[in-house]
């Protein structure tokens, strides 16, 4: 019989013996926190593809429109480009071109109610003791998986308003 077509090749979930089910009352691993879903729009903005395309992939599970950019100077272009509110920026600290802090500067007056989420993976206090962010400035440091991501955005956010 071939590796394909032998029965104990067939890729099954992993249970611990005499469990047929997950435990009842916990929501599947897949399934977004209600409080970290949101509609609103974000501009997230990260040198490094892969972490973006991560990001990106996590907030549009959670139900956010999301514009995607590689750099400063394009996530300019995008901000300005685009018609509807944009809520939140998501952007890493270090990039090349513009730093998170210049880009956000540059953008308030682009996008004055837009809020801003840095995230980066240097230390949270080397950040603040550096003088990168000020001190208090919503940041999330790398890596964070999607939960910590989901809930950062909704503290920043705010709970969602209601549409009319």
């Amino acid at each position: 019989m071939s590796e394909d077509t032998n029965p104990s090749s067939v890729t099954r979930p992993l249970r611990a013996p005499g469990v047929d089910a997950p435990p009842e009352g916990l929501p599947p691993a897949t399934a977004p926190a209600a409080n970290c879903q949101g509609s609103e729009t974000l501009l997230v903005v990260e040198d490094e593809e892969g972490v973006r395309l991560l990001v990106c992939d996590c907030l549009r599970m959670n139900g956010y429109t999301v514009l995607e950019a590689g750099h400063g100077e394009e996530a300019l272009c995008i901000a300005g480009g685009h018609s509807g509110e944009i809520s939140l920026m998501i952007t890493d600290v270090t990039m090349p071109g513009m730093n998170g802090r210049e880009l956000a500067e540059r953008m308030a007056a682009l996008r004055p109610a837009m809020k801003v989420l840095y995230m980066s993976g240097c230390a949270e206090t080397a950040v603040y003791r550096k003088g990168v962010l000020e001190p208090g400035a919503p940041f999330l440091q790398k890596p964070f998986g999607p939960p910590d991501l989901g809930r950062k955005v909704r503290d920043v956010l705010g709970p969602e308003r209601d549409l009319p």
